[in-house]
């Protein structure tokens, strides 16, 4: 890096803000999606949703296990199971793209977070 900490003594906020910037962990995309196709919600976890990695887990799994209930009753004729199984794989693959995404978003939130404090410093 340019910049040393020990440079930065006479301005202590623009220190601060120099660890804020070394602290931020940069979220993976395909960590994220690759998370979320091993066990839906996952990836919204590793991005810090906590709220929507249960909403995702609880969608995906209530329909799987209503599509499994659907498929055992009356086998590959269920209505009722094809049904859940379509609504149950398109939850899993919106959740995919979902993890995805919201890695891209926590990234894009955690520069503006930065910039901001580095715009409040000089404003």
């Amino acid at each position: 890096s340019l910049i040393r900490p020990d440079y930065l003594n006479p301005f202590p906020e623009l220190k601060k803000i120099y660890f804020y910037k070394n602290q931020i962990k940069k979220k993976s995309p395909i960590l994220a999606g690759i998370t979320s196709t091993l066990l839906p919600g996952l990836g919204k976890l590793y991005t810090g949703y906590h709220k929507d990695a249960i909403a995702s887990l609880l969608f995906v799994g209530l329909n799987s296990y209503l599509s499994y209930r659907g498929f055992k009753k009356r086998g590959v004729k269920s209505g009722y199971g094809w049904i859940y199984s379509l609504a149950g794989f398109s939850f899993y693959l919106g959740n995919i793209y979902g993890s995805i995404k919201s890695a891209k978003t926590r990234n894009k939130q955690s520069k503006k977070d930065l910039y901001e404090k580095l715009d409040n410093l000089y404003h």
